[in-house]
């Protein structure tokens, strides 16, 4: 005979995102309604792009600016090196050619890392669904300035729904029921909209959690 336990349980989001800026600026574009099923990685906002864009500019010209300082600094080295070997030249007059190609590389390398994270915040100006789910209400329309942070109203909030969990609790008294029918893999769950109802949905036990309503 099998043993049936009866409990009152409530439907959650398994996964649930609060979608927020990572930059500051002027919300140009919603690209989903409310209530809408997005996929994840579809675009959902995009931000005024001009400041980060000029930004990128700014830093993909000092690389550029850099590379050709350095490839002037490699030649006037290489030039030196074989002087110094006929000793034409002093030691410390290529020493200081040699210092001065090892800084500018120093140099490109930075400038690099700062174009890389100016193209970093330019891709935070078009904001995609991390999780796919069933978004909420809007808190900002367009035209609106946002603020990059994690605190304040988040822009929308995504709640996963393929699968969905249900929590309930049960009586001390089964606990241990329940435990050994887990663990024997024995264990059946039925979920129906009322008691006695028809069942609308089956799953399986994901994990009990260690909080005791006391």
């Amino acid at each position: 005979m099998p043993v049936v336990i009866d409990a009152v349980g409530s439907a959650e989001s398994e996964h649930s995102v609060a979608v927020r800026p990572q930059i500051n600026g002027v919300l140009t574009s919603v690209l989903f309604k409310e209530g809408d099923y997005v996929k994840e990685g579809q675009s959902l906002f995009r931000i005024d792009p001009r400041s980060t864009q000029a930004a990128v500019d700014q830093a993909r010209a000092a690389v550029v600016r850099d590379q050709a300082q350095l490839a002037q600094a490699k030649e006037q080295e290489a030039r030196l090196r074989p002087l110094m070997e006929k000793d034409y030249i002093t030691r410390n007059d290529y020493d200081v050619a040699a210092t001065l190609v090892k800084s500018l590389e120093a140099t490109v390398a930075s400038s690099r890392a700062q174009l890389e994270q100016a193209q970093l915040q330019l891709s935070y100006a078009q904001i995609s669904a991390p999780i796919a789910g069933r978004t909420g209400d809007l808190s900002v329309r367009s035209g609106n300035l946002v603020n990059a942070g994690t605190g304040g109203t988040p822009l929308v909030v995504i709640n996963s729904t393929k699968p969905i969990l249900v929590s309930l609790s049960v009586p001390q008294r089964n606990l241990d029921d329940v435990r050994r029918a887990w663990n024997a893999s024995q264990l059946k769950v039925e979920i129906s909209a009322n008691r006695g109802g028809p069942t609308v949905a089956e799953g399986q036990l994901v994990f009990i959690d260690n909080a005791v309503n006391t």
